[in-house]
């Protein structure tokens, strides 16, 4: 019945409710994504290499990575990768320097805060 009533109304939230069936929540749009909690950084398995992973954001449809050597300059921050996931393994990076990273969530609307920076070392 349920199928049929489905088909039938077409989706009309009045269709259905008046053959007695009740209406699925639309769901309310997430808005502005708040930041990545829990960030961490960590030595890779090769020399340049550092794995990041964070907690998943909710309603985040991918992730923008930005790393710098100076967290202290704000136009220091540069592009370093996109993520589809909750982590990210960043190479080529110059063993024994230190680098920041910080982590935003993208959704639909549009790109979220940045987390906090979390720093290392390269192996």
């Amino acid at each position: 019945a349920a199928l049929y009533v489905e088909n039938v109304s077409g989706g009309d939230v009045a269709k259905i409710l008046s053959a007695g069936m009740s209406v699925k929540d639309a769901g309310a749009p997430v808005g502005q994504l708040p930041p990545p909690l829990a960030l961490s950084a960590m030595a890779g398995n090769h020399d340049g290499e550092i794995d990041l992973n964070w907690e998943p954001v909710r309603g985040a449809n991918s992730y923008v990575v930005q790393m710098t050597t100076d967290p202290n300059v704000p136009d220091s921050w540069a592009h370093k990768a996109n993520a589809t996931e909750s982590y990210a393994v960043i190479l080529g990076l110059t063993s024994g320097q230190k680098f920041w990273f910080r982590v935003a969530g993208v959704g639909a609307a549009g790109q979220g805060a940045f987390s906090g920076a979390e720093s290392k070392y390269a192996p």
